[in-house]
């Protein structure tokens, strides 16, 4: 096992400890944050999730707007679109062309094995669920982790940049896991069910946005300081500069 994780002992050993209280106090100071963020179904979802690739969430909204304002409110109207309109209506959320394509084979894959019932393909097991996404052109992990998730209610904790940063700060590890070993951290740390993945996703999100930023994090002000084993140091840069 320690020659598999290499450094990710430590972070795991952490997480093993420290995970369910951390999820308590976060949810403690900020509250249910009720995500997935301005989606009001499952198709809205899927197609944040693949547009928010790269961008702030600030550019999805934006074109979520633009998308239902030209009519694209279904797997349907989706897969009938011509590829140039739905260029300029995604055009807000960057890389426009790369991801008009990947919501194009998204909509074609669910046409060629669903018949655009998205409430079919979602209701798969999550194994099957989670391979078929990962199958379709542009649709990587995180964002099918995302989709099984928030879309289809599985219980798969998402990795993203913002996960990362905060419990590499809290465990003071350096080592770069995988994407698969870290959701194997997490998932065996907290055992939990696909709400509280939900929310805990969401709340680490929240925590890296309002404290533990990229650059100069706001330790003092943070509600886990005193579990984290790097707020010390920067609390020690912050008083000496």
């Amino acid at each position: 096992m320690e020659a598999h994780w290499r450094g990710g002992l430590n972070v795991k050993s952490y997480v093993d400890q420290f995970a369910r209280e951390i999820f308590a106090r976060l949810l403690d100071n900020y509250g249910p944050q009720g995500w997935w963020p301005g989606a009001s179904n499952q198709f809205q979802v899927c197609l944040g999730a693949i547009l928010v690739q790269h961008t702030s969430w600030r550019n999805v909204e934006k074109t979520l707007v633009s998308l239902s304002r030209g009519g694209i409110c279904s797997t349907e109207a989706l897969h009938m679109v011509d590829m140039n309109e739905l260029e300029e209506l995604v055009y807000s959320a960057g890389t426009y062309r790369v991801k008009a394509r990947t919501l194009k084979d998204f909509a074609k894959h669910l046409s060629e094995n669903h018949n655009l019932d998205l409430e079919e393909f979602l209701a798969q097991p999550l194994s099957n669920l989670r391979n078929e996404l990962l199958g379709i052109r542009g649709i990587g992990k995180e964002t099918a982790d995302v989709i099984t998730l928030y879309a289809g209610g599985y219980a798969s904790f998402v990795i993203d940049s913002y996960t990362k940063r905060v419990f590499r700060r809290l465990s003071q590890d350096r080592h770069d896991l995988s994407y698969d070993n870290w959701q194997r951290v997490l998932t065996d740390g907290i055992s939990a069910d696909a709400q509280m993945f939900n929310e805990y996703h969401a709340l680490l999100v929240r925590l890296a946005k309002d404290v533990c930023v990229l650059r100069s994090p706001r330790c003092w002000a943070c509600c886990v300081r005193d579990v984290c084993r790097s707020a010390g140091m920067n609390d020690r840069i912050r008083t000496s500069g």
